[in-house]
C-alpha cells in the first residue's frame, strides 16, 4: 500500500466503496433470479391450468323430416338449412315479415292459477327474493 502511495484511510474508502459496488450487483442479481423463477412458475401454472379444463364435448345429432337421426356434421347443417328455409316459405308473399293478431284473450286479466304455476317454476332463491 505503502508503495502505491496510499493511506490506510484510503483503502478504507476504496474497500467500502467496493463493497458497496459488490453488494448491489449481487442484490440486483438476486432480483433477477426472483423475477425468472416467478415468470417460470406463472407459464407452469399456466399449463397445469389448461390440462385441468375439462373438454366440452359438441355432439351434432338432429332428426331429419322423416325421423330418422342423422349425425354427420354436412347432414346436420343441411337439415337446419332446410329447417330454416321451410320456417321461411308459408305460402305467402310477405314471409319475411312476422305476423301478429291481436285477441281479447290477451287483455284478459291474469288468473290466480297462473301465478302460482309461475312462481313453482321458479327455483328456490328467485321464490324468496319474491316473498
Amino acid at each position: 500500500m505503502k508503495t502505491l502511495g496510499l493511506t490506510e484511510g484510503d483503502v478504507r474508502n476504496m474497500y467500502k466503496k467496493l463493497t458497496r459496488e459488490i453488494n448491489a450487483a449481487t442484490e440486483e442479481d438476486k432480483n433477477a433470479y426472483f423475477d425468472f423463477i416467478c415468470q417460470e412458475m406463472e407459464q407452469q401454472i399456466k399449463k397445469v391450468r389448461s390440462l385441468n379444463k375439462a373438454p366440452k364435448p359438441r355432439i351434432l345429432i338432429t332428426k331429419a323430416k322423416n325421423g330418422e337421426q342423422l349425425t354427420s356434421k354436412s347432414d346436420v347443417i343441411e337439415r337446419w338449412k332446410t329447417y330454416c328455409q321451410d320456417l321461411m316459405d308459408d305460402g305467402s308473399t310477405d314471409s319475411h315479415l312476422l305476423k301478429i293478431e291481436a285477441t281479447e284473450d290477451l287483455e284478459s286479466p291474469i288468473l290466480k292459477q297462473e301465478v302460482e304455476k309461475a312462481v313453482q317454476r321458479l327455483n328456490k332463491k328467485q321464490q324468496v327474493m319474491i316473498s
